[in-house]
Formats: structure tokens, sequence, C-alpha cells
């Protein structure tokens, strides 16, 4: 009951912000925010919880059809198809009523809008928990940030490379999304997806106080 009346929000669906949003809804969280401004493309199907029938589709639209028509006990999801940014800007309180905000984008400008949305927001009463993975899926994280406390943004320099990482790569990366992400199989996601999703869970049923970091090693 207590999962079934969460109100959750999820910044990227990417591979691993669907895979979270459909292991949420799977283990009976009720309502979704999904906001992502991307459209599928046939590299993202090897690891998506979509397939070749939504390429060319909008990640949140397609990711919203889906998780209505194949979970019908969720209550309510809400797909936004635009950035954070434009999203926050159109409307400063659309997460407010939120429990939870995750935020899985991989991306350091819509992470740091995402923490500066909470410090401004002192009406809204959500924490935040950050998702993301190292090269090639060798390690991933789950960071919980309540609204009092350290801050996402302090593990990380200015230009957003991160202070203490857990795997080095010398491997270039791909031609595949612009070159701006790494090659990694369905079985380190699904771990990564988990690591997320059970942290999320975790917060949502008051199983975990205070700031919370979890890492997976492959």
């Amino acid at each position: 009951n207590r999962l079934a009346e969460a109100r959750v929000a999820i910044v990227g669906c990417g591979s691993l912000g669907a895979g979270v949003a459909q292991f949420l809804v799977q283990s009976g969280v009720g309502s979704l925010k999904l906001i992502d401004n991307e459209r599928l493309g046939w590299e993202n199907i090897g690891r998506h919880v979509l397939g070749a029938n939504d390429v060319g589709n909008f990640k949140v639209e397609a990711l919203t059809r889906h998780l209505c028509a194949t979970f019908p006990q969720v209550k309510s999801i809400a797909g936004i198809s635009k950035s954070i940014q434009v999203a926050l800007f159109d409307n400063p309180a659309f997460l407010d009523d939120s429990d939870l905000v995750i935020s899985a984008t991989g991306d350091w400008s819509a992470d740091l809008a995402v923490e500066a949305h909470l410090r401004s927001r002192r009406e809204a009463r959500f924490a935040t928990l950050y998702g993301w993975m190292e090269t090639n899926a060798c390690a991933a994280h789950a960071l919980l940030c309540p609204r009092d406390g350290p801050h996402f943004s302090e593990g990380f320099d200015a230009f957003g490379a991160p202070i203490l990482t857990a795997t080095v790569s010398t491997l270039a990366p791909p031609a595949e999304c612009g070159a701006g992400a790494s090659q990694y199989g369905s079985i380190e996601l699904a771990n990564s997806q988990a690591l997320v999703a059970g942290l999320a869970l975790a917060a949502l049923l008051a199983e975990t106080s205070g700031t919370v970091w979890r890492t997976w090693l492959a």
C-alpha cells in the first residue's frame, strides 16, 4: 500500500532510467513522472526496455505506453518529452509533489539542474537519487541525497569528472550515441538498474535514512 501511493519522478529514460522505471512499477510503485527529450535509436535497442518497434519515437512517450499496457496495476504515468532544464523552466513546481526524484541521465548539466532545483524549492519534500555507470558499466553508483545534507556535485570537479572512481578505462568511446557513451551489455546493465531501483525502494519504504552511496562492481 505504501508503494502504491508513492510518487516518483525519473529524469532520463535511457537504458538505466527506463529499466529502473520498469523495476519500480513491477515492485508496486503507483505513480511515475518520466522526463526525457531524446528519441530511441537503433543503437539503443540492445540494452533498452524498448525495442525496434519504437525506434524513432520519443523514449518517454514509448516507455509510458509500454508500462501502462504491460502493467495495468499502475495508477498513473505522466510522460514529458522535454529536457529537465526546459521542463523546470516551463513549470518550476511540477516536481514538488514527488516523494522521490531519480536522476539517471548520466549528463552533468542535467544532474546539476536537478540538484539546483532541490536546493531552491523549499516547499518541495522530495529526496533525490542519482544513478550513473562508469565506462563499460564496469561499476555503477546510486547516491541518495536528502534535502539537507551533502550534495551530489561535491563528488565531482567543475567539469563533471568524478573525484573518486572504482575503475580505470583506456578504451576510446565508440561511434554509437555520438561517442558520448560506452559499450556495455544487458547483464551489466541489469545489475546497475537493480542497484538504483533497490535504493529507491529502500528510500520510499523508509528503510534507510540520510545520505547513502551504494556501488556495484562487475
